[in-house]
């Protein structure tokens, strides 16, 4: 747990870094806003773990199913987040802030960021627990150095940090002894290298990714498993909103406060569809799509009949939202159910 409390840490710090509030998922529209995908979540490899002890299997992109990396050093609001499909392929995003750089046309600061891809070789096997793969292609949603001006805040686009000048890629994989990792390997990943007591550890329980040339290391986590397990700071933050309403006295306050609740489970209802997206198979996605669809259909009808009876009047738009927020919410828990059966 403590690990995880880590990780919860990294992962508010990408949230408030905001930079990914430029990746749109491109498999469907289900909210009216951009998903915030700056989420880190637990190493948990034991099945992987598993499958590469039984001698008769031998590692592959497809044992990264529902795995992300993450390069981060703990200190400061930034991280690289990326995830590696079956064939090879890979996508992600770096996100830093400065919100002391501010000038007259971006008083809320600077964020740094990037939406990359790219393809890496086939895998070759150097020992049990150690595999190679060569970086191929990398490319970027924005040019490097490009910049834009939006809600006050000024985006610079970069490129991925932790693939600096990267060619070849080291997948050490769980069970690897410390000893066998370089200084510069462990320097990256050791806020990692201890068990949920802080006891360390001799050996990875995670897949570490290593860039060579760049001397840089990510770390896996499963996406799933995390996920589920920081749910309750949802319901918590929800909570929290809850009380605060019943000392709010203003129109303008309330309808703030629906909004923000509407928000929470809009951004949780994205995260839930985009892990749903990156581990079922393509049928069952095909199958969720149809059924996100006819949710969707139904959440604006609903949501629009609750504002009805005011329509014109200053209650219109927090009577929208608390609708928006059950319904969501409510949409949430049914996907919360489809994780927990994978």
């Amino acid at each position: 747990m403590k690990k995880l409390q880590y990780l919860f840490m990294v992962a508010i710090c990408a949230s408030l870094a905001g930079c990914a509030d430029k990746q749109v998922e491109d498999d469907i529209e289900i909210v009216d806003e951009v998903f915030k995908d700056g989420n880190i979540y637990e190493a948990d490899d034991e099945v992987l773990d598993d499958e590469i002890q039984n001698d008769e299997m031998a590692f592959s992109y497809e044992n990264l199913g529902g795995i992300e990396f993450c390069f981060s050093s703990g200190a400061g609001a930034w991280s690289t987040i990326m995830t590696i499909g079956e064939d090879g392929s890979f996508k992600g995003m770096y996100s830093d802030s400065d919100m002391g750089d501010v000038g007259d046309a971006y008083p809320d600061g600077t964020r740094y960021c990037c939406n990359f891809k790219g393809q890496l070789s086939e895998l070759t096997k150097i020992d049990e627990r150690t595999y190679t793969a060569a970086l191929i292609d990398i490319s970027y949603e924005n040019a490097v150095g490009e910049e834009e001006y939006a809600d006050n805040v000024r985006y610079i686009y970069s490129d991925a940090y932790g693939l600096d000048d990267a060619e070849t890629l080291y997948f050490y994989l769980p069970g690897t002894p410390k000893e066998n990792l370089s200084e510069e390997c462990l320097s990256w990943i050791s806020q990692m290298m201890y068990d949920d007591d802080y006891n360390p550890i001799d050996e990875l329980d995670f897949v570490c990714l290593y860039n060579s040339k760049g001397e840089q290391a990510f770390y896996s986590y499963n996406v799933v498993d995390n996920f589920l397990a920081f749910f309750s700071y949802y319901e918590y933050e929800e909570q929290s909103y809850l009380d605060e309403l019943q000392n709010l006295t203003t129109q303008m306050d309330m309808t703030e406060n629906a909004y923000n609740r509407f928000k929470l489970w809009d951004n949780v209802l994205n995260e839930e569809w985009t892990i749903l997206m990156s581990i079922l198979p393509e049928d069952e996605k095909e199958q969720l799509r149809e059924a996100e669809r006819e949710w969707i259909a139904y959440k604006d009808n609903a949501v629009k009949e609750a504002g009805a009876p005011a329509e014109g009047g200053s209650i219109q738009s927090m009577l929208e939202y608390d609708m928006g927020a059950e319904i969501t919410k409510a949409r949430v828990y049914e996907l919360k159910e489809m994780l927990l059966l994978q």
